[in-house]
């Protein structure tokens, strides 16, 4: 049911007696608000400790360019971000002024009658002197806020001296600016279709923060398509919207009790006006049929502010219930009664929910660019590890060679050739290594790779040494002694045998035949005997014989040990390239990407949460 408020001050006391629920909103918006900031300063904060711009890389490294277009990305991305924050800031730092009332945005051509329908809801007077301003209680509370730089002079300073609207004044709202009583904010926006296009751009901006619109359009044309256009687009931003015909009343001549002619300001007819409304709401359908179902949640009031003011207080009360202006302050009466608080609540936290949806699209960007970035490093430390392979791909192939060649220069000397094998090696690593660390943009000789570091080998180098060879025989000196004794005394002992016994069988030719017979029989047998027993004593001897030198162990040892030195080398190596080029990068990668999945996580749950807030209230 409606309620028809007696007069202003019945309106203004609604307004009063919901002051303190919006307290409540405040701190739930203030809670989201500030954990999204948390959120966003995190994330901004991890992008700024990126490290591509302090990398290492060479310029025409193929990553130092993909990365280039990578935190070019992120950082259009986040700046992105960065202004949407900055102009939901704008919203909320001029709500943080008038959070405990009812935002009622003033829409409309100008001189549609704006400011001085806010003057007469701030002092009961379209047009208030200096004494009715100082006499005012409640007292409200004008503010400016935004200028466009138009030829109106009003600042924040003039505004808190004059304490009202400019009315008559052309151009006079080229700024936005209001007042505030308990429980409700007013704000006059720049006219629509301005002469400075500025204006209108201005009050579009600050249409979004607006719980409630309320178009003014003036009766003398109502429905013009200008204006209906403007309405159009309102309800399809779902603004809750209120319109007000202006100024609708006529000059009457009347006489006076003295019969003389005088001037009287009447309302219209009770019919014209109700045409006009019907007017509007079927040129409203005719633009947009689509918004028909829109179109019944709009209440539109014939209004008269200067009908209201005029006549003796005796009069207020009924002027202010044919004016229009009864009807007015019962809609807004009900609003903020029933649904003020919801539209409190739900025009920043819709703001917010659309930004946190904006936010959590925009995730799936970053998202690529990421995996962009991921792949690319992945690729690119591969790579790396690749030039290291292939290093020592061809420090196999050719120190082998080399080290042969100084085996033989070198034979027997060993510290002229460690020394040329360590030369050998020092610059072969140090041309492929400098090759390596050019390719990245790094400087060989500000790499530390040091034996030092590399730690000891597990192979000792090995030493020239000769190769001998060592040859066993067996030494039968006693034996021939023994064979040349034993045939001489079994000789002479034969014969004395032989020649004695043929002098017994034949004596003179007996006896030499005989001796010769027995010599020869007794010097084999004596050579037999006396070479058994020289056997007894034989001997078996070694001697060493110089066959080379071990320069083949010695080259083989030597390559071995190099070879693994090197390979320790290059493991150095590549550990502190990848270190210094896609190790920080890499951390800062994961650090980046774990504040992204949390602030969309988040995003998600602030989106999840303020729907059910929307639905069924605040818990």
């Amino acid at each position: 049911m409606t309620d028809r408020h007696a007069n202003r001050n019945d309106l203004l006391n609604v307004f009063a007696g919901i002051a303190g629920e919006f307290d409540q909103v405040k701190r739930q918006i203030d809670r989201r608000e500030n954990v999204l900031k948390a959120q966003l300063t995190k994330l901004d904060d991890a992008r700024k400790t990126s490290p591509w711009r302090e990398s290492p890389l060479e310029q025409r490294h193929p990553l130092q360019d993909m990365a280039e277009r990578c935190q070019q990305g992120l950082d259009s991305q986040l700046d992105a971000w960065i202004r949407n924050v900055e102009n939901y800031e704008r919203n909320t730092s001029f709500r943080k002024d008038f959070d405990d009332s009812l935002l009622i945005f003033v829409y409309g051509k100008v001189k549609a009658g704006k400011s001085s329908l806010g003057n007469y809801l701030a002092y009961g007077n379209s047009a208030p002197d200096a004494a009715l301003i100082d006499s005012a209680s409640p007292r409200p509370e004008f503010f400016w806020r935004e200028s466009t730089g138009t030829a109106e002079t009003m600042s924040a300073e003039l505004m808190s001296k004059q304490r009202c609207f400019g009315v008559d004044v052309v151009e006079a709202t080229s700024s936005i600016q209001g007042f505030r009583l308990p429980g409700m904010t007013w704000v006059d926006s720049p006219g629509v279709h301005s002469v400075n296009s500025v204006n209108g751009r201005l009050a579009d901006d600050y249409v979004a923060c607006a719980d409630l619109i309320v178009f003014l359009s003036n009766s003398s044309s109502p429905g013009r398509h200008s204006d209906m256009n403007e309405v159009v687009g309102l309800l399809q931003k779902k603004k809750n919207l209120m319109v007000l015909l202006t100024g609708s009343d006529v000059i009457e001549e009347d006489v006076d009790d003295l019969g003389n002619l005088v001037n009287q300001r009447v309302m219209k007819a009770r019919s014209d006006r109700d045409d006009q409304i019907g007017y509007v709401g079927s040129e409203l359908a005719k633009i947009d049929p689509s918004a028909q179902s829109l179109l019944n949640q709009i209440n539109i009031h014939s209004i008269s502010v200067r009908y209201a003011e005029e006549g003796g207080p005796q009069e207020q009360a009924q002027r202010w219930q044919d004016s229009g202006l009864a009807d007015f302050a019962a809609d807004i009466g009900n609003i903020a009664r029933s649904s003020g608080l919801a539209l409190k609540r739900q025009t920043p936290l819709k703001n917010l929910q659309a930004f946190c949806i904006k936010l959590a699209e925009s995730t799936d960007q970053l998202e690529k660019e990421l995996v962009d970035i991921r792949t690319g490093l992945s690729a690119a430390r591969k790579d790396l590890k690749l030039s290291v392979d292939h290093i020592l791909s061809q420090l196999r192939k050719e120190l082998p060679g080399q080290i042969e060649k100084y085996a033989d220069q070198y034979a027997m000397n060993d510290q002229a050739f460690s020394e040329a094998c360590r030369k050998l090696l020092d610059h072969a690593f140090q041309h492929y290594a400098s090759e390596l660390c050019d390719s990245i943009g790094q400087k060989f000789e500000n790499i530390e790779v040091h034996d030092q570091a590399v730690g000891p080998v597990a192979r000792e180098a090995p030493q020239f040494s000769e190769r001998v060879e060592k040859i066993k025989f067996d030494s039968r000196r006693n034996e021939s002694f023994g064979r040349a004794g034993g045939a001489g005394f079994g000789a002479w002992g034969g014969a004395e045998g032989g020649a004695a016994l043929g002098t017994l069988i034949m004596p003179g030719v007996g006896t030499v035949i005989g001796g010769l017979i027995g010599g020869a029989l007794g010097a084999w047998a004596g050579n037999k005997a006396g070479g058994a027993a020289g056997e007894y004593f034989n001997t078996t001897e070694e001697i060493e014989v110089a066959v080379g030198d071990n320069r083949d162990e010695v080259s083989l040892g030597t390559r071995e040990q190099l070879l693994e030195l090197a390979e320790n080398r290059l493991n150095v190596l590549y550990e502190q390239l990848d270190q210094l080029c896609f190790i920080d990068i890499a951390d800062w990668l994961k650090n980046f990407h774990t504040a992204l999945k949390e602030m969309r996580q988040h995003t998600l749950t602030q989106i999840q949460e303020i729907e059910k807030e929307l639905s069924h209230g605040i818990a």
